[in-house]
């Protein structure tokens, strides 16, 4: 997740959606980030406190709304 955050928000975008893909193509599960412990001294995006990660809108990674539509794609 440290690398996950440091990456740009194309970046994570992009992974979310080439991970997602690659795992359900495989019928295999993929669990989507939405909240995650980070290490003390991870210097990326972050949820509410420095040491958490989370995808809500609120927060600086903000990463909610490509969640959301990767998901809205399942059927």
């Amino acid at each position: 997740m440290s690398v996950f955050t440091r990456m740009d928000k194309n970046k994570r975008e992009e992974t979310l959606r080439r991970l997602h893909d690659h795992f359900t193509n495989r019928d295999v599960g993929f669990l989507m980030p939405l909240l995650a412990t980070l290490h003390r001294d991870n210097n990326g995006c972050r949820g509410p406190k420095k040491r958490f990660y989370s995808a809500s809108r609120k927060y600086s990674c903000a990463d909610e709304n490509v969640i959301n539509e990767i998901l809205g794609k399942q059927k």
